[in-house]
C-alpha cells in the first residue's frame, strides 16, 4: 500500500473538531494526502451546574 501517516492534534476548545476537519480538507486539497481520518469529540469534565447537589 505504501501508506504513510502523521498525527495532528488541534486544541481550540469547542472548535477542535471543525479545525481537524478543515485541516484534513486542506491536506487533501493541496495534495499532501489522499485519504485523511479526522473528527472531534466533546468531553464535559466538570459537574453540571444545573443539577441539584445531593445533601
Amino acid at each position: 500500500m505504501n501508506a504513510r501517516a502523521g498525527v495532528h492534534t488541534p486544541v481550540s476548545a469547542c472548535a477542535s473538531g471543525a479545525e481537524a476537519i478543515g485541516y484534513a480538507v486542506e491536506m487533501i486539497r493541496t495534495g499532501r494526502a489522499d485519504v485523511v481520518v479526522a473528527g472531534g469529540t466533546e468531553a464535559a469534565i466538570h459537574r453540571c451546574r444545573w443539577r441539584r447537589s445531593p445533601t
